[in-house]
């Protein structure tokens, strides 16, 4: 059979799903309504994108919801000949001391279908390597699925953040504002995107600066371009600059540095054939000169920070709305255009594109404590409204008109 036909077969029973789902929610809605309390799971696979705490607890506080955690692994984890879900344990621990209701949703190597643990609704924080008896055309069938992704995606292709099977089966999907709706909704096959904000971006109002520290951090990405390290972004800058950084806080070691590596860094210098003694005396040359942070709990150097050095993408937004200066380290090959509404964020960012420019800027902002953007940053920041008050509360009251039989 031609390719073309094949396509238009797989988008008809595509979209005939897309049909089955919403007469699924439109069901579990009005069962809903009649209900005096819900109970909402969070399906995490690991606690480094755990990014709803303030919604969790706001829940937790009220008569009407019930949350519960559930730790997963990745399917990629599972399906590894090693099977290394070891690192669950560590994960359920953090959850507890957070005075978090958790339990697995695996066992035996095999996945738990969410059917079991009696659904409401299941927020999810990533669309991929989601096992079938977790993901939301399954979870349709009971329970009304969100979405609130632990990343904000800011440049390359569109259609991994709204056009996956996983979004076209979603009840809700949270963006940031209304500019992020209007760009998803001219590019997306489906409509269900509400602007509300992030609950990550909770955290710095729930939170104030209790230290007297000025913490500058260094927080590099794992995406950089080599044939063993295959990725669909390629924007960190690791190879580029990641000597000179080091070299520039050793001489400057008075400065309060955070070194806050993305979890899989070390894996991919050490698959692309770094030595395991380069790397190991990379991290241990950063935790001599000051704090490293190789877990989820970096919110408090965020709020107690002079600037970041950083090319991570999910780290962006999120520290924009500090207010505190931000080092952008860009490589010296094109990256796509941001999508529009990262583009006026990132236009408040310090560009660094080589070392003359990270130079520059790491001696006048860290040094010397100017900061020419500041005001620009400000005034994009009021305009963006994501500094608009607290997103766990607006969703919370979304969340309650459920119980009212109130949504559509």
């Amino acid at each position: 059979m031609p390719i073309r036909p094949i396509k238009q077969l797989r988008s008809f029973v595509e979209d005939l799903g897309v049909l089955i789902v919403q007469k699924r929610y439109k069901k579990t809605l009005a069962l809903l309504a009649a209900k005096k309390r819900l109970r909402v799971l969070f399906l995490v696979n690991e606690s480094s994108k755990w990014k709803m705490k303030s919604l969790y607890d706001l829940l937790a506080q009220s008569d009407l919801f019930e949350p519960l955690v559930v730790l997963t692994p990745l399917t990629s984890v599972h399906k590894s000949k090693e099977g290394d879900i070891g690192y669950l344990d560590s994960e359920l621990l953090y959850f507890k001391k957070e005075n978090i209701n958790i339990i697995y949703a695996y066992k035996d190597k095999k996945y738990l279908s969410l059917k079991e643990l009696r659904p409401d609704i299941v927020f999810y924080e990533q669309p991929w390597e989601l096992a079938r008896n977790q993901a939301p055309l399954y979870t349709s069938k009971f329970a009304l699925t969100y979405y609130m992704p632990y990343y904000v995606s800011n440049y390359g292709n569109l259609n991994l953040d709204i056009n996956l099977r996983f979004h076209k089966f979603l009840y809700r999907y949270y963006v940031l504002n209304h500019d992020w709706k209007e760009l998803y909704k001219k590019h997306a096959k489906v409509d269900n995107f509400c602007p509300i904000g992030h609950t990550q971006l909770d955290n710095f109002y729930l939170n104030a600066s209790t230290s007297k520290q000025s913490y500058v951090i260094y927080a590099p990405h794992y995406s950089f371009p080599h044939v063993k390290n295959l990725n669909p972004v390629n924007y960190a800058t690791f190879l580029q600059n990641h000597r000179l950084i080091l070299d520039f806080a050793k001489k400057h070691s008075n400065l309060n540095w955070v070194f806050k590596p993305h979890p899989k860094l070390k894996a991919s210098l050490l698959k692309s054939g770094f030595s395991k003694e380069y790397v190991e005396g990379y991290y241990k040359q950063w935790e001599a000169i000051g704090i490293s942070s190789y877990n989820s709990d970096y919110i408090k150097f965020f709020l107690d920070s002079k600037a970041l050095i950083t090319d991570s993408g999910s780290f962006l937004i999120e520290y924009f709305c500090t207010t505190k200066p931000l080092i952008h380290l860009l490589p010296t090959y094109p990256l796509p255009p941001p999508f529009s509404p990262s583009k006026k964020i990132f236009d408040t960012f310090y560009k660094a594109y080589d070392d003359v420019s990270l130079l520059g800027y790491l001696e006048s902002i860290l040094l010397k404590d100017k900061d020419p953007l500041k005001e620009i940053r400000l005034k994009v920041l009021k305009e963006s409204g994501l500094n608009n008050g607290l997103v766990a509360e607006r969703i919370l009251k979304d969340l309650k008109h459920i119980l009212k039989g109130e949504r559509k």
